[in-house]
């Protein structure tokens, strides 16, 4: 659209140099709301809830999606679920004495794993580590849980946070949610 001005915030050091590399201008301001936030997503629910986070930026993407004025989801069909926790839960943990917190996330029924990469621990760009875990079907509730555990900076799981997911297939586009 003419006079429409575009300003990227990357959530990762790969999307920035994808942003860089296709010319998309770069902000780390955030003085304001921003208006619209589109990115992928592991599992979407039918209420557009969604687990993210297995590309390793889950932090970043929940402080963007709920500092924007509409996050959008794009995926294709296969990341339909009927209910979230088809796949483990990304959580990420400090470092320090992460061991402990992965007891407790035990102690709430999950099974966490260290991510791992070229046989090192998995850092994120904010240097931290991943615990993937699996848990089986998940609700809000266990978000909650989660986050009260020490050591815990963020989850996967985006409750009430998504308003459309526009959700592509071999035969066209289908929408869930409110784009508007």
């Amino acid at each position: 659209r003419a006079g429409l001005k575009v300003q990227a915030v990357a959530t990762s050091m790969e999307s920035r140099r994808l942003a860089e590399e296709g010319r998309i201008p770069i902000t780390e301001r955030n003085d304001q709301a921003l208006d619209l936030a589109v990115d992928g997503a592991d599992e979407i629910d039918p209420s557009v809830n969604c687990l993210k986070g297995r590309g390793g930026a889950l932090l970043r993407e929940k402080i963007v999606a709920v500092a924007s004025r509409r996050f959008v989801l794009i995926a294709d069909e296969s990341k339909l679920v009927g209910r979230l926790g088809r796949g483990p839960v990304p959580i990420e943990v400090l470092p320090f004495f992460w061991e402990a917190t992965s007891r407790a996330i035990e102690s709430l029924g999950g099974r966490p794993q260290l991510r791992m990469a070229s046989g090192r621990p998995f850092t994120t760009d904010n240097g931290n580590l991943i615990l993937d875990t699996t848990f089986g079907a998940v609700d809000a509730q266990l978000g909650v849980a989660i986050h009260a555990i020490p050591g815990v900076l963020e989850h996967g799981l985006f409750f009430g946070i998504a308003r459309a997911a526009i959700v592509g297939s071999a035969t066209g586009l289908r929408i869930l949610g409110e784009l508007a």
